[in-house]
Order: C-alpha cells, then structure tokens, then sequence
C-alpha cells in the first residue's frame, strides 16, 4: 500500500530529488512529465541544485499568490491530535520492480499524465483548474528497480484546494488500471486485497544504521503475531506484547477512555534513537485490533481487564496485576497433547470448503503465530522458523470486509504457541513431533491455494518446506522421517485412523490427483496438461520441480519462464524433454533473462487445473492435501519480490524518527 505523508517544504523535496541521493544512487536526473511550460523550459537537460530551486518555486507559486495554507494535523508521542503543520507538498514514486523495464522516457511521460489526471490533478481529470506539478527520473532505485518522481502542489492555479480524501486507495485502483493499460505486470495482492506492506528504503537504513538483522517493521509484525496467537484473551496479548519488550499506545474512540478502538507499537528504542511506531494494520490486514479481536472471547468482564491493560501500557505503569509478564501457567499436558491440538485442527480442515477464504487465513494466521512464537522462543537471529512464520502470514491476508461464512471457526493453537513461547528448552523429539504436525498444516494451506488457482502463494509455501523447514530437520540429531512422496506419484495416501499425521482429505470428496502440486500446476499452465503428466514420469522431474520451486523462491515468474524455456526450439527430439527444459531454465536465469514474478491471476493456470480436474474424473476445487514432500536441499535465500508497479510516497521534508507508518 502506499503511504502518502504531505509536507511543506517543496524546495526541500526538489533538491533531494534532483541532487545525489543519500547513497549517490540518483543519475542523471530530468524531467518526464509536468505540465508543457515546465516541459518546454527544461526538456530533457539534467537537473542541478539551481534548476531544482526554479522547478519548485514555479510548482509552489500559486499557493504563495493567493496565500492559501493547506495544513494537516500533528500528534504528540500518544497519538492525540496537538497541532496542525504546514501539507501542500504531495510527493509520489512509481516504481517498478527490478528486472521489469527500464521504460523509456516518453513511456513514463504518458504514464505520469494519465496518473494524474485519474487522481484529479489536472483540469482534463477533474473539471476544475489544475495544479501544477513536476515527474522526474533520476535512474534505478538502490534494488535496481526503474522509477520515478511526482511532485505536486495542492493549491490549483485558482487558489482552490486538491482534494485528497481517499487517495491511498485511489492511487491504488490507478495503478492498477496503468498496469493494464500499458502491459506492466499486474499487482495481485492489490486486486485480491491479500498483499502486505512492504519495507521502505529508510526502514532498511534505520536498520543497517543500528545494526539490526531486519527491519523493524518485521520484527514487531512477527512479535505482534507470535502473542497474539499464544494468548487467551486481549488482556493476556497486552501483556504478552509488553513482555516481549514492545511499546504499546492504545487509541482511544474519540471522547471515550473505555473503548480501545486500535493501537500502535514499536520497538525499545537504544539509548540515543526515538521509537518507531506502526500501527496494527499498518504492518498487517490480520493485525488490526479487529481481527485480533476474533481470537478471543469477549464480555463485559473481559473488555474492562483489557482497557485497563492497554491504559496501564499507554501510560508506561505495571500492569494492574503488578506484573508485565503474561501468566506463566502452562496448558496441563505434555508436548504430544500440544500436538494433537495441531491435529484436531487438521481433522476440522476436512470440512472447510476450498473457497472458504476466510477460514483458510484464520488457520494460516494461527499456524505463522505458532512459528513465530517458535522463533522467539529458539532464533536469537530470524532464521527458518521465522521464515515460515512470515510465508504463511502472507496466506493470512484478506480483505477488511470480504464476506466471511457462518460456520464455525477452526480450533485455535493458542496452547501450541504458549508452550513454544514461553516453556523452557525441549530435546529435538518433541519438537520434531510438533514440526511434522505443522508442516502437514502448512501443506493443506498449500494446496488450498493450489485449488483456488492460487499459484504464486503455493510456491512460496512450496519453498519455505523444501527450504526453511529442510533446514531445521538438517540441523536436528534423531529426526523423525517425515511423510514420503515418490517424485513420480506425490497423490495423497490413505492413513489408518488412528496416524494422526496423515494428510488432511475433504470428507465426501475423492483424494488429491497426481500431479496436482504447485510445481505440475505451473507446468500445467505454461506448456498444457498433456505434458504435464507425461513430465512427471520422466526421471529427471525431481530436478525440473526443484527448479520451479527454486524460481518463485527468487522472485521469478515460474511460468514465464517455463514458457520463454519452450519456447526456445522444440523438443520433438530431445531424449528427455525434462532435462532439456531443466537446462534451459538454469541458462535463462544466470543470463538474467528469466522473467520477474508476475502476482497476477493467471487464467491458463486456472484453464490447467480445470483441465486436470476433467482428467482426474473431479472438480477443480477438490483436491485438498497431499503429504509432505521429503524436503530438498534449501534453495538460495533472498528476500520476498519486490512490489509491482505502485504508488508509493515518501516525506516531502524530514520528520521526527517518532511516528507512525500504517494506513
């Protein structure tokens, strides 16, 4: 999502833009857009610190002429509202992802016209006088992705105000049309509502500065989560978060101190820095004190304990019991009770419809706390546990009001994840108990993605179980084997009753078909379902899976680049069209010339698992699980995919490290 901040100091904002950048990043900077007298005066010549200051006094003219203040409000540390400060600055970046352009100038010219005119700039998109602003490209960012500038003036040449009620949103479906419109890769997430807030620039300099291992951001996001999921009540959460060394700030419903209506927290800062906070449903959809809420109970009794926590956080005071830490009770029971409690949720997964979004995040949320909590708990450094924690949070996005069916809900793991938070070390049986039930977990997630079409989310989950949790088992003496697949038949077997680690099958409906892993699907969609099957009986197709799976890990389209692979020469000749293809993909990504992941729909995967689900004698949407693959060894490890083409703005002048960052 974008996060817009309005500023005041326009001549600020265009010195940054068109000087070197705080890392010497920024080359040859000019325009690519504005209106035609800027265009005219400026062309395309490299701008300097003089021509930076003209730009911005001709952008910032008519609010000084007519002596219009256009002001935003300014909150103290509590988040209450204590002034007003100076916001006619409005400052966007588009930004592409690495490997996708570089456009040319007249491309970017266009798209940075029809980008403001949809968001009421101009007199053609709105009807009214225009404002006056400037687009400037200034060379990749520091990932190497092509971008650039908007800088605007919310004063139009009348005196008049632009108006920018709702323009996060806004600039989103804008986007989203100029995706389309100019044949850039499609955001997903953006139009299903299922993506997460990416880490900003200066979240990663802040980081690299205080010589943390990773953003904060993502280190409260994983904090917040791991609590939430090992407490029984909003109460409970509040301490949790204090105890793991957050900073809590309630939000209050305007004229009340007994209705917490969100919150905002951040890290303990080191001696010297000001804390940085996020709000809840800035770091997640699924963090939101809203959907927090549906974890615990709620009655009058336990809504006033709550208040008075979240008052007693706010406030920096010991909790009303007199204590920070949450209760140090245990569930009663051992770790393979705690296990069970894994595996009746896997039993009620048998009848949870495949299209029942709702109830599939709820169980990928309780499962990233569980190993977010895991992660606290045994990583002094986020490593595989976290990892998992963070792919199956991405499962766990959803609309804020997308419907959600009446049934009842999948058991909760707040037992689980209160043991691996807060009990002492356990020896590597019990957690390998744990870990093959989790795993079993995270695979129905997965293959509910598959069924729905899904096919980017399910290789990323591929990936973590070949890669992430393969690292744990590695690096545990007395491993408890894990449930085989054959390379050639991955299908879901049939398990006695009573082995409670089998695979999860919808009740009433036929098992899983062969070949229908993430992996098969992606073939399936990019060659064609004939091949598909055939493929998979061929010797070499571990080493073709493996590939795949190793593309989405790297941020590459995995069907484009099965695609752009055949379509190099046919195969008609080849001994094994598998290896062929294996080889060809292993040319196209060290020449670079594998195609970036695309999040869009693909509707010749959803064409493929039709296709498959008529061969198999079952409708598309009924395959549910099938067992755990024998992890691989760990692919590469890099960072999640950068976001597609989208607004994202940044600060027209420097604030305090003190604020808030959510939506």
């Amino acid at each position: 999502m974008p996060n817009i901040v309005k500023g005041g100091r326009m001549a600020g904002l265009l010195v940054y833009l068109c000087g070197p950048g705080r890392a010497n990043e920024h080359t040859e900077p000019h325009l690519v857009g504005g209106d035609g007298f800027l265009q005219s005066w400026y062309d395309d010549a490299e701008l300097h610190r003089d021509s930076a200051l003209a730009i911005a006094g001709y952008l910032d003219k008519p609010r000084r002429l007519y002596g219009v203040e256009v002001t935003a409000p300014a909150r103290d540390d509590s988040g209450q509202v204590v002034a007003r400060k100076p916001a006619h600055v409005w400052h966007c970046s588009l930004a592409l992802e690495p490997g996708e352009g570089p456009l040319g100038d007249g491309q970017w010219q266009a798209i940075a016209a029809d980008f403001m005119d949809a968001m009421g700039f101009t007199e053609l998109g709105s009807g009214k006088a225009p404002a006056r602003w400037a687009a400037i490209h200034h060379g990749l960012t520091t990932a190497g992705g092509d971008h650039i500038h908007i800088a605007a003036s919310l004063v139009r040449e009348d005196g008049t105000k632009v108006s920018t009620h709702m323009d996060q949103p806004r600039a989103q479906r804008v986007c989203n049309d100029l995706e389309r419109k100019y044949g850039l890769r499609v955001l997903a997430s953006r139009e299903t509502g299922a993506g997460m807030p990416g880490v900003k620039p200066a979240e990663q300099q802040r980081a690299a500065r205080l010589g943390l291992p990773e953003p904060e951001r993502l280190t409260i996001a994983r904090t917040v989560r791991a609590c939430a999921a090992a407490s029984a009540t909003e109460a409970e959460f509040v301490r949790a978060c204090r105890h793991e060394g957050l900073l809590l700030r309630a939000r209050f419903a305007d004229g009340r101190g007994d209705v917490v209506v969100g919150y905002s927290v951040a890290l303990k800062p080191v001696r010297g820095e000001r804390p940085l906070y996020y709000r809840g449903s800035g770091l997640a959809k699924d963090l939101a004190l809203p959907r927090l809420r549906e974890l615990w109970p709620s009655t009058p009794e336990l809504a006033a304990e709550a208040v008075a926590e979240w008052t007693a956080a706010k406030r920096g005071r010991r909790t009303p019991g007199g204590t920070s830490r949450p209760r140090t009770s245990m569930p009663a029971g051992t770790w393979e009770e705690q296990a069970n409690e894994v595996a009746e949720l896997r039993e009620q997964l048998r009848s949870v419809p495949l299209d029942d979004r709702h109830s599939w995040a709820v169980v990928a949320r309780q499962a990233a706390g569980v190993f977010a909590a895991w992660s606290r708990r045994t990583e002094h450094t986020p490593g595989p546990l976290a990892a998992t924690a963070d792919a199956l949070a991405r499962s766990a996005q959803m609309r804020y009001r997308q419907p959600r069916p009446k049934h009842t809900q999948p058991a909760a793991l707040t037992g689980t994840a209160m043991l691996l938070m807060h009990a002492s070390k356990t020896g590597p049986a019990a957690d390998l108990v744990l870990l093959r039930q989790l795993a079993n977990t995270l695979k129905a997630v997965h293959d509910a993605h598959v069924a729905r079409g899904e096919l980017k989310q399910a290789l990323v989950l591929e990936s973590t179980v070949r890669g992430q949790l393969a690292q744990i088992l590695q690096t545990t003496p007395a491993a408890v084997p894990m449930p085989a697949a054959s390379p050639a038949n991955d299908t879901a077997q049939t398990a006695a009753p009573e082995d409670k680690t089998a695979p999860v099958q919808q009740t009433g409906q036929p098992s899983q078909a062969p070949g229908q892993s993430a992996a098969t699907a992606a073939v399936s969609a990019a060659i064609g379902p004939e091949d598909a099957a055939t493929w998979r009986n061929d010797p070499a197709w571990p080493a073709l899976e493996q590939r795949i799976v190793e593309l989405a890990g790297q941020g590459l389209d995995p069907v484009g680049t099965l695609r752009q692979a055949h379509a190099m020469r046919s195969l008609d000749t080849a001994e094994s069209a598998v290896q062929v293809m294996t080889w060809r993909i292993d040319k196209l990504v060290h020449t670079g010339d594998a195609p970036a992941a695309s999040t869009a729909a693909d509707p010749d995967l959803a064409a493929a698992l039709e296709a498959l689900g008529a061969a198999s004698g079952q409708a598309p949407q009924q395959a549910v699980t099938s067992p755990l693959p024998n992890p691989l060894p760990a692919p590469a490890t890099t960072g999640p995919a950068g976001a597609r083409t989208r607004p994202s703005t940044t600060p027209a002048a420097s604030s305090s490290a003190d604020s808030e960052i959510g939506d």
